[in-house]
């Protein structure tokens, strides 16, 4: 009976906790009152791009067929510009820096900025199998006399995992 409690426990442990970890830092581009694309870096922690890309080394390329992650992580993505989810989320380069996979997507967006227009950043895995690390810092603009407002926080309507988790959003009101 022992061992049986004992599976589960270790089992229950197993399963709850991220296996994955992801540094993200977003860059935000305007050019004349046009909302022009989020540039996304993520960093692959050390552990997970030895084992994903034990063949490269600091200074390698890989190319995009070689990231097997990269359909999931980009379906983590959420990104909505006035309630509208942006979906063109696209690879743009990738290569290992301090044993690390660095790994840039682009969003372009194209839309020009009215008042009372707003955007929201977030990526999560409702899985919780990948756990994405940003805060209010991870996030920079090349021009900010658009943005009237701009707030992080965690959104506790949109419980993931067991409804134990909330995201992280960054919300921009121009």
């Amino acid at each position: 009976m022992k061992k049986i409690v004992l599976f589960f426990i270790i089992k229950f442990v197993i399963f709850c906790h991220p296996h994955i970890f992801i540094e993200a830092e977003f860059y935000t581009t305007f050019e004349n009152n046009i909302l022009k694309n989020i540039k996304t870096t993520l960093i692959l922690d050390e552990l997970n791009t030895t084992i994903y890309f034990p063949n490269n080394t600091n200074g390698d390329s890989i190319p995009k067929e070689n990231i097997q992650l990269l359909p999931e992580i980009i379906s983590h993505f959420n990104f909505y510009l006035n309630g509208k989810k942006l979906k063109n989320i696209e690879f743009e380069q990738a290569d290992i820096q301090d044993n690390s996979l660095f790994l840039t997507l682009n969003c372009t967006v194209d839309k020009k900025i009215e008042t009372g227009d707003n955007f929201i950043f977030s990526i999560y895995d409702s899985d919780f199998f990948y756990n994405y690390d940003y805060n209010k810092f991870s996030f920079s603009f090349n021009d900010e006399s658009l943005i009237k407002n701009k707030s992080f926080y965690e959104n506790k309507k949109k419980a993931y995992y067991f409804n134990m988790i909330f995201p992280f959003e960054y919300r921009l009101e121009f």
